[in-house]
């Protein structure tokens, strides 16, 4: 039997070329080569075309979603985060195709009601489970994963392969993820108070960088702060590999993938001591520092300044042994593995009268305004 599947994605599969992280999104959408074809239904797009090898079609209507289903004949509808997409996608089980989702992100806003109607779940942490329990999915449709990164692109470098960007003078401390409440950077850029004047904080991440600036520059550490909006994905290992510490000491998670691409490197990190956190960076590894109270700039300077201090003989030997951990559960291979036992057996959608209500309601509406505009 031919194995297809239809992915919708959330967002334009143009922005992951922007990211530079096209190729690992593609394997993602076919993990380990398993499925024969893997076709992309879009809500973003305006015209059909080929990415990365794979089919592109727009498909901006619930009625168009189901004309494209009955044309493909997928296995299954594969959505990657638990909101709009995942909301649109769920349409597929009127015409009974199952519809599978993988969870990302703990934030409320992001976790829509539509995910309870998921044939099955994937989640990337404990947390994330015990968060979709509480909003009513059954525990059996949920599948706790883990999340994936590539080692052959995340790994300690050694002597001066790995110079090739430019950073301030002294010691460095790098900071990656959106620039929003949840990173927590306004304190860590507090923080910088607290520390010798030779240490400078890298903060790389899209949102509004003058909120921060003008955090720094209330406490006089504004030459010290270097703000960026984004930086190529193949340049990441460098940073990780050329900053002195690691520190992302984030108020919540659902995982975040910027930690084992951390620990692959090699890095010293410093986070917070809630979880996911400190279930997938355990406080026993020298190369680990979990601060309790990350609302406190001076106790997260303190657990920044023990990092870059610390016994560097000490620290290697562990990171090497919490990098060779973290890829035996989260290499792509291995998750892979995991999400294709996940998904063997899948069968028809099961009929739901409450939700085949509602989406009836949903297409008859669309079909009613489609008629209007014409």
């Amino acid at each position: 039997m031919n194995k297809t599947i239809v992915v919708v994605p959330t967002d334009p599969v143009k922005a992951y070329d922007r990211k530079g992280t096209s190729g690992v999104v593609k394997r993602i959408y076919n993990p380990n080569n398993y499925f024969d074809e893997v076709i992309i239904l879009s809500p973003f797009e305006d015209e059909e075309f080929v990415w990365e090898g794979l089919k592109v079609i727009p498909t901006k209507t619930y009625v168009e979603f189901q004309k494209h289903l009955k044309r493909i004949n997928p296995l299954f509808v594969r959505v990657y985060g638990s909101y709009h997409s995942c909301t649109f996608a769920i349409h597929a089980r009127l015409l009974k195709y199952p519809v599978v989702v993988s969870i990302h992100d703990d934030r409320d806003s992001f976790i829509h009601d539509s995910i309870k109607y998921a044939d099955r779940i994937l989640a990337v942490s404990d947390v994330l489970k015990d968060i979709l329990i509480v909003k009513g999915v059954k525990k059996n449709k949920i599948t706790v994963i883990g999340n994936r990164i590539d080692y052959s692109t995340f790994k300690p470098l050694e002597g001066n392969s790995h110079n090739s960007i430019v950073l301030p003078k002294g010691r460095n401390i790098l900071h990656i993820g959106k620039k929003t409440n949840q990173k927590n950077l306004d304190n860590v850029i507090k923080a910088l108070t607290f520390l010798p004047k030779d240490v400078n904080l890298i903060a790389i991440g899209r949102g509004d960088d003058s909120v921060y600036q003008e955090i720094a520059e209330e406490y006089g550490v504004e030459k010290r702060l270097v703000l960026k909006q984004f930086i190529p994905n193949h340049e990441l290992n460098n940073l990780y590999n050329l900053c002195e510490v690691f520190c992302v000491p984030s108020r919540n998670e659902g995982f975040g993938v910027v930690f084992i691409e951390a620990a692959a490197a090699g890095s010293k990190i410093v986070t917070s001591n809630k979880k996911p956190m400190s279930d997938i960076l355990p406080r026993e590894y020298k190369n680990v520092f979990l601060v309790d109270n990350f609302e406190s700039p001076k106790d997260l300077a303190k657990l920044i300044n023990q990092a870059l201090t610390a016994n560097e003989i000490d620290v290697k030997s562990d990171a090497i042994r919490l990098r060779g951990i973290h890829k035996e559960k989260f290499s792509f291979e291995i998750v892979g593995q995991k999400e294709i036992g996940a998904l063997e057996n899948i069968g028809a959608a099961r009929p739901n009268l409450l939700l085949f209500l509602r989406l009836k309601f949903f297409s008859f509406s669309q079909r009613i305004i489609n008629k209007i505009k014409r």
